[in-house]
């Protein structure tokens, strides 16, 4: 991912006794990328975790999420074709 960029985390299964709806997403580092419900959100250039639990915290796994930064080109020559 590019910072501003988002993406959608989906869900394949749940353990039994639970629904999407009991799932808690979490960033370990917000400056890296922050998460509402199931949209990722790429702030920083950085890698980080993000842990999805179920409510009671029984149940949880974790995705790496990498974030490049934005690449401005001050050098000012032209890429070649």
């Amino acid at each position: 991912m590019y910072e501003g960029e988002t993406a959608t985390i989906g869900v394949q299964s749940v353990p039994d006794g639970y629904s999407t709806s009991d799932l808690v997403y979490t960033s370990e580092s917000v400056s890296v990328c922050t998460v509402s419900g199931t949209t990722v959100t790429a702030v920083g250039g950085g890698s980080t975790l993000v842990r999805i639990s179920t409510s009671d915290g029984k149940f949880s796994v974790t995705i790496g999420v990498a974030v490049l930064e934005s690449y401005n080109d001050t050098s000012g020559f032209t890429p070649l074709e």
